[in-house]
């Protein structure tokens, strides 16, 4: 947590290397988004420092195709939390396809996870970035992004359980530390408002009037009245 607060480190990202884990990152992105995503203290005074930090997710092994060449070789510094379950399938299966195919997955994520820290020391001798050659730097990895691994037993409903109630416990002790209110979530209410005006505006709207909200709505809604 004081890596948001001291350092600077303004976007997390959950990533489960399991599949039953699928909604985990959009349920935490709702969790602490909606609850942290505040600029004013529970006193009423405006904020000077960051609060929640922009979050998003995906099962691990999707988001290695997808975003983590940011997070390698990216300008920006995100944290992660890699989650992981030792145990899958029953002993009869230990030889089997399903589960070779388990231990990939768990072989992935302490991988990313180690490349993500060290770099290209990861894999080899310490290299100082000031002597790879132009041609080479495309295939430098600077390391040094936080992360987090979490190891699961086993997938169970106590565990998973236990792993909503770890994030949700740490949601309430991030709004402590940024002294703000969790519980509420008045950042939705005026879209809400909004939408009921223009509801109503696109309802009774007549071609070519103007002036109803700003010129980009405006022109917008007269592009839906000439489609609809």
């Amino acid at each position: 947590m004081e890596q948001y607060f001291f350092l600077q480190v303004n976007a997390h990202t959950v990533l489960p290397y399991d599949g039953r884990l699928g909604y985990l990152p959009s349920y935490l992105t709702q969790l602490e988004m909606e609850s942290n995503g505040k600029s004013v203290t529970r006193n009423g005074d405006y904020i000077d420092y960051d609060t929640c930090p922009i979050l998003w997710g995906e099962i691990g092994s999707n988001a290695q195709h997808a975003f983590y060449q940011l997070l390698h070789q990216g300008t920006q510094q995100v944290s992660c939390d890699f989650i992981a379950c030792v145990r899958r399938y029953s002993d009869e299966a230990q030889n089997s396809s399903l589960q070779q195919q388990h231990e990939l997955s768990l072989a992935n994520c302490l991988a990313q996870s180690r490349v993500l820290a060290f770099g290209n020391a990861a894999v080899t001798d310490l290299v100082d970035p000031n002597t790879v050659s132009e041609a080479d730097k495309y295939k430098y990895y600077h390391g040094n992004q936080p992360s987090t691994t979490l190891l699961i037993d086993e997938l169970t409903p106590h565990s998973l359980g236990a792993l909503i109630a770890l994030y949700e416990h740490k949601v309430y002790v991030m709004a402590s530390i940024w002294d703000i209110n969790p519980f509420d979530q008045w950042g939705v209410e005026m879209g809400k408002q909004m939408a009921d005006s223009v509801h109503h505006a696109m309802q009774h709207i007549q071609k070519d009037s103007q002036g109803l909200f700003d010129t980009s709505t405006d022109q917008l809604l007269q592009r839906i009245k000439q489609l609809s």
